[in-house]
């Protein structure tokens, strides 16, 4: 019996601690699922304070995007950077011909100093109306984000009064008076609402300026400027037809016709006088070498060479003058073509001075084609031809050399010829302590022999006398002319062989003759 009292006992005591353990399982589970279970309030105060924040940090963008704008407005176009200022220029110019009638572009040729300056005015208004469509660009954005920050405002304003009222329980708690304070703040009339009205009022002073800004532009392209506030680009993106471009562009027109017209006369003027430069000058050329011949009929070698230098050189300037009128700067062309002239003149500076010398003999016409002439102390010799660059001689011998023209210049030229016939001459020296005169008669009969010798147009003369005791050394010049140069050799073989048969039949004691 105690045995069993004693393990109803037991039994007993465990069904109590089980009961207990159960009751305690029980509480977690329900304090598991009172902290599981969401507190509405409390995610509603962070879910606003997230939201409130949010917006503080948009609107402190907008606030930097306006201050930049705000200063980029206030930014005088010299002021900004030089790409700026380049883009700028680029979309003043595509617009400017964009704006311009087809023909534009012709005209454009005139380059006047009237012209000039009304194409940069024109120029400077194009680039005040771009000015003025990318100032109404921003002024657009600067509204946009003060509409955004109007709204946010708004916004914020009922976020803030919804955050108050679930913080209203907490107000007497020490750590929650700044935070309610902030939030009073700002629904008082000087916070959120006061902000709203200063973003109002520069709201209306940026349209005022937008409108400020439409007027100008409506008085530089005379399109109106819009009844609503719009964009400016709406405007200024119109085609300039009137207004002080339209004007700028008319006067342009004007002053660019008038301007051509006087540069066709010019243009006229310079090929004209192309034209006409180089016959007038060949005339004058040939005058000066008798109609551009020698006595013989010959013409001029050089002539030709001259026609086509002066016409290349009359129509290069014709060509810069062109230029020039056009208004194109020429001065490093002209520059060029003299150096180049200049380099071409030095390295052929021997074949002008033959030209040159061609020129001088025709002007001088000391001798012609056909003449038979002596250069300084050589053999002489027929002109057989003459071009730019050299003289043709024939030698009686028959071979034909070609002499520069420069050399011919330069030296001792004898003109041989007389009409058909040529100055020849024969030097004799004697020496004999006798009569010279029987030698001197052997001559003259040997000369009077010869066929092919002009029998009237003959003759000695004592060139040089010298007496040496009894010995007398005479030179003389025996002279004559022929009748053909070209058998001019074989005449004198035949006059020294007569002079020498003749020579033959006097006694010739003491005597020692020398012919040359």
């Amino acid at each position: 019996m105690a045995e069993a009292a004693g393990t109803a006992g037991s039994r007993a005591k465990l069904d109590a601690d089980a009961a207990a353990v159960q009751k305690t399982l029980g509480d977690l589970r329900a304090e598991r699922d009172a902290l599981r279970k969401s507190d509405t309030e409390a995610d509603n105060r962070k879910e606003l304070t997230r939201v409130l924040l949010g917006r503080v940090n948009e609107r402190i963008d907008l606030l930097t995007d306006l201050k930049r704008f705000a200063a980029e407005y206030a930014t005088a176009r010299k002021d900004r950077s030089d790409g700026e200022q380049k883009r700028m220029d680029q979309r003043a110019a595509e617009r400017m011909a964009r704006d311009a009638e087809p023909w534009s572009r012709f005209f454009a040729l005139d380059h006047s100093k009237a012209a000039a300056d009304l194409s940069e005015l024109l120029s400077a208004y194009y680039k005040e109306l771009i000015d003025l469509d990318e100032k109404g660009e921003n002024l657009e954005r600067q509204k946009e984000r003060l509409n955004k920050l109007i709204e946010l405002t708004r916004k914020q304003t009922e976020d803030v009064a919804k955050l108050r009222t679930l913080l209203e329980k907490y107000r007497t708690r020490p750590e929650a008076a700044p935070w309610d304070g902030w939030l009073a703040g700002q629904l008082a009339p000087g916070g959120l609402k006061a902000e709203a009205d200063v973003y109002h009022d520069e709201v209306a002073r940026l349209t005022a300026v937008g409108g400020a800004n439409a007027r100008r532009v409506a008085a530089l392209t005379g399109n109106a400027a819009p009844e609503k506030p719009v964009s400016a680009a709406d405007q200024t993106q119109l085609a300039a037809t009137g207004g002080e471009i339209g004007q700028a562009r008319a006067e342009l027109l004007t002053a660019r016709v008038r301007g051509l017209t006087v540069t066709g006369v010019k243009i006229g003027a310079v090929l004209l006088a192309a034209l006409l430069v180089p016959p007038v000058l060949m005339f004058i050329l040939r005058r000066a070498i008798r109609g551009g011949t020698d006595a013989a009929g010959n013409p001029s070698p050089v002539l030709a060479a001259l026609r086509g230098v002066l016409k290349i050189g009359t129509w290069i300037a014709a060509a810069a003058l062109v230029l020039s009128v056009l208004g194109y700067d020429v001065t490093a062309l002209v520059g060029g073509l003299a150096i180049g002239v200049l380099a071409i003149a030095l390295a052929a500076r021997p074949m002008i001075a033959d030209v040159l010398g061609s020129v001088v003999i025709f002007a001088e016409r000391r001798f012609q084609v056909g003449d038979v002439v002596r250069l300084g102390g050589g053999e002489p010799a027929r002109v057989v031809g003459l071009t730019w660059r050299s003289t043709a001689l024939k030698s009686a011998a028959g071979l034909v050399m070609s002499t520069p023209n420069r050399k011919v210049t330069e030296g001792t030229v004898e003109n041989l010829s007389r009409g058909t016939e040529t100055y020849d001459t024969l030097a004799v020296t004697i020496s004999t302590d006798k009569d010279a005169g029987r030698v001197v008669g052997v001559i003259r009969a040997a000369l009077a022999q010869c066929k092919n010798l002009s029998p009237t147009d003959q003759g000695v003369t004592v060139v040089k006398f010298n007496q040496r005791g009894p010995v007398k050394v005479v030179e003389y010049r025996f002279w004559w002319f022929l009748k053909d140069y070209e058998v001019r050799n074989k005449t004198r073989d035949e006059v020294f062989a007569r002079i020498a048969v003749g020579l033959a039949h006097e006694d010739m004691t003491g005597i020692e003759v020398t012919l040359a």
